[in-house]
């Protein structure tokens, strides 16, 4: 499977998940210490890119990274586009919100980005799912292309002010936003279906995109080499995650960089990935009854990568994980295959940590008080499971947005001594019905996409 291949599908044409065939040996390179990230960037995707011409791939990530980053490392260098920030004893705040849109998903949207605009020879679509952060990121890295359009569908009330602004204040005339009167999932259900219709001109940005998933894997090995000091040395990420594409990008970094790794991921009350990873069981939930949150990236009722990370435990069996995706479908509540397979998902350096919005708000107001350092709600969440992992290990706690992202969410926290300007702009974004036959007629789609309908 070419790398240009699954980055213009998007989904795999029998509806699955497009996974590596196999990993790199891993590589032990202590001059990706001094590395650029954009070279940093380069080495890891080639890696995986066979049959791609590697001049093509060095100028798309030379392009991505020079373009509105700029994060200072833990030194305070302000050189590159990851950084981290020391807290307290071992503990710090990995910094990748300092793109364009203000969010960790500028990392690997603005490379997707420009790698669309190489690749396509026509227009081409691009379709995504958002519940604030991808939206506005794509409408930044693709908005004002001639050859990509792109439609962001986003949950009606679902966002915050200063993402609503980021995406529907977006004039190019290649952006289309919608509003879809429903949750996240909702979203994602009908980009699903849009790819279903096998159309070559029809592609994704979400985390569904393996490409987008390699990308976002080179921070995690930026971080590293800034923070880990001797060789051996183990590194924990807490990564706040709700479609679990954050965290299936560090366990792939984990099989093609080091092995000093081990991720948690932080939810919310929508606990469904903890519940899944601590005892093997998933309990399916509608739309309808997940539960409204001030982190609303964590508000989903299922994370499809999960199945990503099924397929790798499983020995990388598709039949095994296919049966594990279809019992969660036929099943108001499954358990994993067999007690062995459950020892494979415990055995592979992923765990997770639940918080609760007084534990969230909390941390919020401690970080800001006693270390003057503001964060959003996400982020509380990844701080209040470092904060309680044992010591001995480095922990990060990863800074997946920027605090002025979420303003009416922590303005309770901080108080009127809290101030941040929302830009004010048109809005120009649509309000359709949840089908996908209503978004293709939005979007003026020809009758041979209708015929084709999913």
């Amino acid at each position: 499977m070419y790398f240009s291949r699954a980055l213009l599908a998007g989904m795999a044409w029998d509806g699955g998940l497009y996974m590596p065939a196999s990993y790199p040996t891993p590589i032990g390179a202590p001059a990706w210490r001094f590395m650029a990230y954009s070279e940093l960037a380069f080495r890891m995707l080639r890696r995986f890119a066979r049959g791609t011409c590697r001049t093509l791939l060095r100028a798309v990530c030379r392009t991505a990274y020079r373009r509105g980053f700029g994060c200072a490392d833990a030194k305070g260098c302000a050189r590159d586009a990851v950084g981290a920030s020391w807290i307290a004893g071992r503990l710090y705040l990995g910094g990748l919100s300092w793109g364009p849109s203000l969010s960790f998903k500028d990392l690997a949207m603005q490379a997707l980005g420009v790698a669309f605009a190489c690749l396509v020879w026509h227009h081409y679509h691009i379709v995504g799912a958002t519940s604030g952060d991808t939206g506005g990121a794509a409408c930044r890295a693709i908005a004002g292309s001639r050859k990509v359009g792109l439609l962001v569908l986003s949950p009606a009330g679902g966002v915050s002010a200063f993402q609503a602004e980021q995406m529907y204040g977006t004039m190019a005339r290649n952006v289309v936003n919608a509003c879809l009167h429903g949750g996240f999932d909702c979203c994602q259900d009908v980009v699903k279906a849009l790819l279903g219709m096998r159309r070559r001109d029809v592609g994704t940005a979400n985390s569904i995109n393996l490409s987008r998933l390699l990308l976002q894997s080179t921070y995690y090995l930026a971080l590293r080499e800034r923070l880990v000091t001797w060789p051996g040395e183990r590194l924990c990420y807490h990564i706040p995650s709700g479609n679990f594409g954050n965290t299936f990008a560090c366990h792939m970094a984990m099989i093609c960089g080091t092995h000093c790794f081990h991720a948690t991921v932080a939810t919310n009350e929508n606990n469904v990935l903890d519940c899944f990873l601590k005892g093997g069981v998933c309990v399916s939930r509608t739309d309808t009854v997940v539960k409204r949150t001030h982190t609303p990236s964590m508000d989903i009722s299922w994370a499809s990568n999960v199945e990503r990370l099924l397929y790798d435990v499983l020995g990388r069996s598709g039949s095994m994980a296919g049966r594990a995706a279809r019992a969660r479908g036929n099943s108001a509540a499954w358990v994993l295959l067999a007690h062995s397979s459950y020892r494979c998902l415990r055995s592979c350096a992923v765990s997770s940590d639940a918080s609760l919005h007084l534990e969230r708000a909390m941390l919020v107001e401690l970080m800001y008080r006693r270390h003057g350092v503001a964060v959003d709600t996400h982020t509380a969440a990844a701080l209040k499971s470092a904060m309680l992992a044992p010591r001995g290990d480095v922990q990060v706690a990863l800074e997946t947005a920027r605090d002025v992202k979420l303003k009416a969410e922590l303005h309770g926290t901080y108080g009127n001594g809290y101030r941040h300007a929302v830009p004010r702009r048109a809005r120009h974004a649509r309000h359709v019905s949840p089908a996908c036959a209503h978004v293709r007629r939005l979007l003026g789609i020809p009758a041979a996409w209708v015929s084709a309908g999913a």
